[in-house]
């Protein structure tokens, strides 16, 4: 099924219920993305990670949600997405001096977010757990 792998991603630093390993393949002239789990602990998470791509997919976004499909309990695959970062889109424009265009991008960037349906809430301990809340 598969040939060779194009990338390997693996932090090791991660606690073992977040442990990922992030593939990328060529399968048939297309490039996909694998997320593998490492061990049992993290096949939770990639059903998480599945669950929210459900969710997302559900809701009517000002933007495209990549396509993730569930191949078992460790794994996890998408389309593989090249696409230019907000961060590279501001250091072009910082690059060629162009301050208009900079805030434009910005401003770009608040409409989408503003377009974004959102909630109040409190952070949950799994969040807190994971990033360390104040």
């Amino acid at each position: 099924m598969y040939k060779q792998p194009i990338y390997v991603k693996f932090n090791s630093y991660r606690k073992p219920e977040f442990n990922l390993t992030t593939e990328i393949w060529g399968e048939k002239g297309k490039y996909f993305v694998y997320k593998i789990a490492q061990n049992k602990k993290a096949r939770n998470f990639v059903q998480d990670i599945y669950d929210t791509y459900i969710r997302l997919s559900e809701l009517d976004l000002p933007f495209k949600v990549n396509k993730c499909h569930f191949i078992d309990e460790d794994t996890l695959k998408f389309d593989y997405i090249q696409g230019k970062t907000l961060l590279k889109n501001l250091e072009r424009t910082v690059k060629i001096n162009n301050r208009k265009k900079f805030k434009k991008v910005l401003n770009d960037f608040e409409s989408l977010l503003n377009r974004l349906p959102s909630k109040r809430g409190k952070l949950d301990k799994d969040f807190c757990s994971f990033f360390e809340c104040p």
